[in-house]
């Protein structure tokens, strides 16, 4: 809870997340609702977010399989210093 009071108060704000990362939310939780999550884009260079169908709030519980299909694709992307090392 105290690092989503400093997320709400600014305290990144002059941050960027430069790191690729991706954030799977449920599409019926409760908490994180889609009108929470915006202004993220000018503070990042590769963020994503992906609601996930018939999940709430603990989305491994929930739907396992899907977290980690996503997992695993997001992995399995070359970064950056792929491409950087091979040309590509």
């Amino acid at each position: 809870m105290r690092e989503a009071a400093r997320i709400m108060t600014g305290s990144y704000r002059h941050c960027r997340l430069s790191t690729p990362t991706r954030a799977l939310i449920g599409a019926e939780d409760p908490i994180v609702r889609p009108e929470f999550l915006g202004g993220f884009e000018e503070h990042t260079d590769d963020f994503g977010v992906e609601f996930i169908d018939g999940a709430s709030h603990f989305l491994v519980d929930e739907t396992p399989d899907v977290v980690l299909e996503r997992a695993l694709e997001f992995f399995a992307q070359p970064g950056p210093c792929h491409e950087a090392a091979t040309g590509t």
